[in-house]
């Protein structure tokens, strides 16, 4: 979810890692106004991760850069998948 004020800075985000599109496991939400971001998600710190299960539940928060390749990071997604 962006809560960038411009969405240039979010597409731009997305042009530094290389995607001209979202790939297709990733939802791109706007949230100019910060209704998610701050009202549901409480996020504090940006950038952040929110990892959801399957049912929406929040399984997990990561305040900064994540690392996709950590295996610790990768060992938790693929858990998660299995449930």
């Amino acid at each position: 979810i962006s809560s960038d004020s411009d969405r240039a800075k979010a597409e731009k985000m997305l042009a530094d890692v290389g995607a001209t599109q979202p790939p297709a496991n990733l939802l791109l939400a706007w949230d100019p106004q910060k209704a998610v971001t701050y009202d549901i998600f409480l996020t504090a710190a940006f950038p952040e991760t929110i990892i959801l299960d399957r049912q929406h539940r929040q399984r997990r928060k990561i305040a900064n850069v994540v690392a996709w390749d950590d295996p610790g990071i990768r060992d938790y997604l693929r858990a998660m998948t299995k449930n």
